[in-house]
């Protein structure tokens, strides 16, 4: 669980082995899903919905999925349900602004980790962090 306050952004994380299924329990978030599966059709597409407690929306967020969220209520908590455990530095990270990733934020400036504000801003620059990425399982970039 994730328990974030108003405008904080959680960025764009994800790995290569675990699904994720995600709900905001409590409060509202706008929540995004990255494809960042090399090899696909839709590699840097993204996706949004509106998850909140009263419409009970859940995703299932394949491997290979960056997956974000921007707090809209005053607190949200934010579940994860994982079929792995979590590796503490094993997930890649894009950044929430990347370029060609298509996600209208509805806000200038958001509340971001350390983390979250130094990642990659381009689909060039984070194919190539991922090249670099051997403690990631499945990582497809290592590939070929």
């Amino acid at each position: 669980m994730s328990v974030s306050r108003r405008d904080t952004l959680r960025g764009i994380h994800g790995d290569y082995r675990t699904w994720k299924l995600i709900q905001c329990v409590h409060g509202a978030v706008m929540a995004a899903i990255v494809d960042l599966n090399p090899g696909s059709k839709t590699y840097f597409q993204s996706r949004t919905v509106f998850l909140n407690d009263r419409n009970r929306l859940m995703l299932l967020v394949p491997p290979g999925f960056g997956n974000s969220f921007l707090v809209l209520s005053d607190e949200a908590v934010y579940s994860y349900k994982k079929s792995t455990y979590f590796k503490p530095g094993a997930e890649f990270t894009l950044h929430h602004a990347a370029e060609g990733t298509g996600i209208d934020w509805p806000i200038d400036s958001p509340r971001l980790s350390a983390r979250d504000t130094e990642a990659p801003r381009q689909r060039a620059s984070f194919a190539a962090a991922m090249r670099h990425r051997r403690d990631l399982e499945g990582n497809p970039f290592l590939e070929g």
